[in-house]
């Protein structure tokens, strides 16, 4: 393997925490383990857990809701960053402006992409905020796809302070896009 495979994850897709439920396994590893290295403040890590449990799930149901005009709808997602984000909210992402992840598109695979778009009537298009915009901005002005561009991480953008902003705004994002 080398770089002219893309970015190779033999262990898989490394964008776990873009599913909120995963976010959830995340944080009860990190208060698990904290509690191992500061057994004197364990109650205080398990407790902050705990809140933080609660009103992730209250907000993952209310987005739930949010998406239900999303599910199904196919999208051409930029890099393989969204796919846990797919399974979690019921979008479908119907290909890659990057042929292989890490690699920019060529001119061949943006033509399929575009003949791709128009038949299968993909409405649009989504990018993280630190890909260049142009490949998907030509596909977005070649097939009428909308182009929205997201973030994800926290502080990958000024509005996204948290976790749960994370969401809020991509969510916020996608329904916008409609």
């Amino acid at each position: 393997m080398d770089r002219s495979e893309g970015d190779v994850h033999p262990l898989g897709n490394p964008h776990y925490w873009l599913d909120p439920r995963n976010g959830l396994v995340i944080a009860r590893h990190i208060a698990n383990r904290l509690k191992q290295l500061d057994p004197q403040n364990a109650e205080q890590y398990e407790k902050n857990y705990q809140q933080f449990e609660t009103k992730l799930k209250e907000k993952m149901a209310a987005w739930q809701k949010q998406l239900a005009p999303l599910r199904g709808k196919k999208i051409i997602a930029y890099h393989k960053s969204l796919p846990y984000f797919a399974d979690w909210s019921g979008i479908v992402i119907a290909g890659f402006v990057e042929p292989k992840p890490g690699i920019p598109p060529n001119p061949g695979h943006l033509l399929s992409l575009i003949d791709k778009i128009k038949s299968e009537k993909i409405p649009l298009i989504v990018s993280e905020n630190f890909y260049d915009p142009k490949p998907s901005e030509q596909l977005a002005e070649k097939t009428g796809a909308k182009f929205i561009v997201i973030s994800t991480s926290v502080n990958g953008d000024p509005s996204v302070k948290t976790y749960e902003d994370l969401f809020e705004v991509m969510i916020q994002k996608l329904l916008g896009a409609q």
